[in-house]
């Protein structure tokens, strides 16, 4: 998953709905809601109008990371990079 940029899937932009910190987000393009954590979400709102590689969005993701899972920040991240390609909701691209 190195090297490469993501960016959202699909032409149009997703919906969310947020109540207690979990999200409700339907992606048009499939028909799909999926409900998401703060860390995906947030995730998706960096993707939202420009592509970004797995090293720019681990450094956002720090945050939600514990001092002991901030070592494995990059991996986290590269894991829920493929949770949200799986769910159709981002997709890998080429600059």
């Amino acid at each position: 998953m190195h090297d490469c940029f993501w960016m959202l899937a699909g032409e149009r932009a997703l919906l969310s709905r947020c109540w207690a910190g979990e999200h409700v987000v339907y992606h048009p393009a499939a028909g799909d809601t999926h409900l998401l954590g703060d860390a995906a979400v947030d995730m998706l709102a960096l993707l939202d109008g420009q592509a970004l590689d797995s090293e720019a969005l681990s450094d956002a993701m720090r945050r939600y990371c514990t001092a002991d899972e901030s070592r494995d920040v990059l991996t986290l991240t590269n894991a829920m990079l493929a949770d949200l390609e799986a769910l159709g909701l981002i997709e890998r691209t080429a600059l």
